[in-house]
């Protein structure tokens, strides 16, 4: 196994595209080089640039280096965390993904080490009725025509045992991003889940890519769809978009040759598991002769993060934030011997430090902000450390075979869409090629047959011959609630242990299914079934915004009997003249509903 005790550096990226493909590991430094002391700033630059020429050097900016860069701020202070840090290497070891396999020396055994990790006493900096003061200063600010955004940050602040190691490999998993990094250096780790690229550089070619607008993801691809058409199209997030965009293009046009600083990119929207990112692309060509200090001073740190005017907004900040940033909204990447260099914005971001740690979250202020909805939304990114990782999962279909298929686009065209929202590769002519083969094997009969499909895109399909011994239909309610916005239900996948197990206890006790309300008790469908009521002679479904399955046979029975779509509640349910239930299975057939639990 690599020497995982000090000073290494993992550049990792599991959202792969045709730029980033390439995960990046750094051992064994050869030299070590920190800017501590501002007077040192333009020796540490040299050192730096140096090293570049010979080494790779990975590394990172702390926020508060980009005062150092202007006599405005007169910020000559040693704060007690380094302003930068970068190690030298000879050569990393690389990964590509694209044909996934190590394309240098291999790293053996890099997890093989205990990963369990405790979180405790998670806590704000701050409290409500400061950071409502503080909001409402910005935007005075702002109203006075000082600035025309802030970007305003609070810390979470937490205790931590464990391995540092298990706590980055959740949080990856948990958000497919471009530039994560692992990092430890001395008595401290950093992770960084960074979906914010702020520079790539080649020689004298160099982009930035600004992150700003963000909506979160529909429950499918349609209503995906209508939200990135309206986060490309809202004029609040495009206007904030814009004046970052300037704001770069201004930084970029100090060191650029005349007339090359461009927009290539404007208001592209990147999705993510949880949200879309609006993102704009600026590109120039480096003047001649532009040094490495000169580079950074010019762009440092990103706009996306500061707000606008980038130096009377790091003013303000400077004045009201309760502590200094550190890494977080700093910038974290490598140069190569070659003149490439790629670092990202330090956002989403986490610095532990023996059994302390802290991770900002951070908001850009506007005018017409809502410091309460602010507040709230800052409590809100905490989730992200917090929340447990989803195992690896596939998507599901169980489909009806009496001759032949039952239905069987429909159930191709969910599969399709369900890849599509997850990001799985699909590919439906090698389906169709495995269920042919199946459909030579099965005889005379009816089957059930499941489809499997992982991430990779590989499938598994297996089947058996449907021996129904239920005369009767009997369901019971559940005494667990979901979650309306958990998206897993709204797509068939193996990521089901509540309906498995709750389904295994009713049929223990001869139920055919158990019925699911969710948190606003609203009546949403069984573990394997969608529910319906009739009453007064109308035949009614709960709407999939329920937080339900939008089954196959659902599909076709609305269609075809112009079924009505509407909130059932568990009332509803007990006083309905008939209650029906449907699959891909077993079609359409009454239940009935056990009231007494």
């Amino acid at each position: 196994m690599q020497n995982l005790q000090n000073n290494f550096f993992w550049f990792e990226t599991n959202k792969f595209d045709k730029e980033n493909f390439l995960s990046f590991y750094f051992f064994n430094p050869v030299k070590i080089i920190k800017l501590v002391s501002p007077d040192k700033l333009i020796q540490f630059f040299h050192s730096l640039e140096s090293l570049t020429k010979k080494y790779y050097v990975a590394g990172f900016f702390s926020y508060e280096l980009g005062y150092l860069f202007e006599e405005v701020f007169k910020y000559k202070k040693r704060f007690g965390f380094p302003y930068a840090i970068f190690c030298a290497y000879e050569k990393p070891i690389i990964f590509d993904h694209k044909c996934n396999k190590f394309i240098s020396k291999e790293i053996n055994n890099i997890y093989q080490q205990p990963l369990s990790y405790k979180i405790k006493n998670l806590r704000l900096n701050i409290a409500e009725e400061e950071y409502i003061e503080k909001i409402k200063k910005i935007k005075d600010y702002i109203y006075r025509g000082d600035i025309f955004q802030a970007n305003y940050t609070i810390k979470y602040k937490f205790d931590f045992s464990g391995s540092a190691l298990g706590l980055y490999l959740d949080l990856k998993y948990k958000q497919k991003v471009s530039y994560n990094v692992f990092a430890k250096l001395n008595d401290y780790y950093i992770l960084s889940l960074s979906p914010e690229l702020f520079f790539y550089k080649d020689k004298d070619y160099i982009k930035v890519k600004p992150m700003k607008g963000t909506i979160k993801r529909g429950c499918n691809i349609y209503e995906d769809k209508k939200n990135i058409l309206y986060l490309q199209n809202d004029e609040k997030n495009q206007s904030e978009n814009v004046m970052i965009v300037d704001l770069l293009r201004n930084d970029l046009g100090k060191i650029s040759k005349y007339g090359s600083v461009k927009v290539s990119k404007l208001f592209e929207i990147e999705k993510y598991n949880t949200l879309f990112q609006m993102t704009s692309t600026i590109e120039s060509k480096l003047s001649k002769g532009i040094s490495l200090y000169e580079l950074i001073k010019s762009i440092f740190p990103s706009g996306s993060v500061t707000g606008a005017p980038k130096i009377r907004s790091m003013e303000i900040i400077k004045e009201l934030e309760k502590e200094e940033r550190k890494v977080y909204t700093g910038a974290i990447g490598f140069f190569e011997p070659t003149g490439k260099a790629k670092f990202n914005v330090a956002i989403r971001t986490i610095l532990i430090q023996k059994n302390k740690g802290e991770m900002g979250v951070g908001s850009g202020i506007v005018y017409d902000s809502s410091p309460e909805k602010e507040f709230e939304e800052s409590k809100l990114k905490a989730y992200f450390l917090i929340k447990k990782p989803v195992k690896n999962f596939s998507l599901i279909e169980t489909i009806l075979f009496d001759k032949n298929f039952k239905y069987l686009n429909l159930h191709l065209k969910r599969l399709k869409e369900s890849a599509e929202y997850f990001d799985f590769k699909f590919n439906k002519k090698e389906i169709l090629s495995k269920i042919n083969e199946i459909s030579q094997i099965l005889v005379s009969g009816k089957y059930k047959v499941r489809i499997l499909l992982n991430s990779a895109g590989q499938v598994k399909i297996s089947y058996e011959k449907i021996n129904n011994s239920f005369k009767t239909y009997r369901l019971k309610i559940s005494k667990y609630r979901t979650n309306s916005n958990d998206i897993f239900y709204f797509h068939k996948t193996t990521n089901r242990e509540l309906y498995e197990s709750e389904l295994k206890k009713a049929r223990n006790k001869g139920f055919f299914d158990i019925i699911f309300l969710n948190e606003k008790d609203e009546v949403t469908e069984g573990a394997i079934t969608n529910i319906y009521i009739k009453k007064n002679g109308i035949i009614y479904t709960p709407p999939v915004k329920c937080g339900l399955l939008n089954g196959i046979m659902r599909q076709v029975l609305i269609k075809r009997y112009k079924m009505k779509e509407e909130i059932i509640t568990l009332k509803d349910l007990k006083q309905a003249d008939e209650i029906y239930i449907s699959n891909s299975i077993i079609n359409f057939q009454k239940a009935l509903l056990q009231i007494k639990q």
